[in-house]
């Protein structure tokens, strides 16, 4: 019973923490592996068709998951040409 009590003092603790640090801005989550400004330029690199993906993950020092996860959310931005 009293480890019960214990959990949920801990539980209110710490969401009422999270409030505070959301309210402050502290918690942003993940941040993104490229900067806008790669982001665009790994795009608009990858489209105008001077490397594969792989070449572009080495040149970014990046997974190529994360090539085509970005090239994927890129295709809305960038028009195609």
């Amino acid at each position: 019973m009293v480890a019960e009590f214990v959990a949920v003092l801990i539980c209110m603790r710490t969401r009422g923490g999270t409030a505070v640090a959301r309210a402050k801005d502290r918690i942003r989550g993940k941040q993104p592996k490229l900067p806008g400004a790669q982001r665009g330029y790994l795009a608009t690199r990858y489209r105008a068709g001077g490397h594969i993906q792989a070449g572009l993950a080495g040149l970014f020092n990046i997974s190529r998951t994360t090539v085509h996860r970005e090239i994927q959310r890129g295709s809305a931005l960038i028009p195609t040409v």
